[in-house]
């Protein structure tokens, strides 16, 4: 087992890390820029799984692409199989990586996905306030583990507020880091 010493540990998806992962794109800033570089400044150790809409039925790059609801999710069979597998791999090495008890850890979601919504997801309804397929699975799992998180939604139109969330308490624990 590799032991990490580190302070602060993001549980991320892959989409905050790049734009290249990302169901829809746009143009000019990054959304997910500001909060690598806040991942930087605090040394945070950054660990993301795979993408459970991309990695679906062997990589089918049709499924990420579009604009989907949770009910689209639902209905492919073996999905939620599928992100039970990514959700209990990934816990595996996180615990494999020694950090659980070690550090603070956050979990990201991106709101408004399907798959990785913190709180809140697109329906045939509308808005509903609830996580997504795998952030669902995956908190669950957390839970079971004794892993507790610090949770962040990160509204992709509006990322100021997760940001002013996770400065506020990166600030709290480590005041010599401020800019």
């Amino acid at each position: 087992m590799m032991s990490y010493g580190c302070k602060y540990i993001a549980l991320v998806p892959p989409c905050i890390l790049t734009s290249d992962q990302q169901s829809v794109r746009s143009n000019g800033n990054y959304w997910g820029h500001p909060f690598v570089k806040k991942f930087r400044q605090y040394n945070m150790t950054c660990v993301s799984w795979i993408c459970p809409e991309y990695s679906f039925n062997e990589f089918q790059p049709n499924l990420c692409c579009g604009k989907h609801s949770i009910h689209f999710y639902q209905a492919l069979d073996g999905y939620n199989e599928h992100c039970e597998q990514l959700a209990e791999k990934f816990i595996q090495n996180v615990l494999d990586m020694g950090i659980v008890g070690n550090c603070s850890i956050f979990l990201f979601g991106v709101e408004y996905s399907p798959s990785c919504a913190n709180s809140y997801i697109f329906s045939r309804k509308g808005v509903l306030k609830q996580p997504g397929i795998f952030l669902n699975i995956l908190k669950t799992k957390l839970e079971i583990q004794e892993i507790k998180t610090k949770q962040i939604g990160i509204n992709r139109r509006y990322p100021k507020k997760a940001l002013t969330q996770l400065t506020q308490f990166l600030e709290e624990k480590d005041p010599d880091k401020q800019p």
